[in-house]
């Protein structure tokens, strides 16, 4: 999930975010929401869903933002890069 922080302002509800891609310094997701989102705006990523991840509240800055009707694929970079990429998948036994 991710949602906007805007300066002065109270803080925007969550969206839900699909992950596409994951480096250490960032993400690319998509969002489906029709509300424009701007380069630089501050965001924070609620990662509680991978356990995995050490901390599940992420301060990061939107890098890029590409339109996809009612869909937006965002690129963000964290404020603090991660340690290590947890495993997102849990296996399950095998036959």
């Amino acid at each position: 999930r991710l949602r906007l922080l805007k300066p002065a302002e109270p803080e925007g509800g969550w969206l839900q975010a699909d992950l596409l891609d994951l480096s250490l310094g960032g993400f690319a997701l998509l969002l489906k929401t029709p509300q424009p989102l701007l380069r630089g705006a501050p965001v924070q990523l609620d990662l509680s869903d991978h356990p995995g991840f050490d901390c599940p509240l992420q301060a990061a800055e939107l890098r890029w933002v590409e339109p996809l009707g009612e869909l937006q694929m965002v690129g963000v970079q964290l404020e603090r890069p991660l340690l290590r990429i947890p495993p997102l998948v849990r296996r399950g036994p095998t036959a």
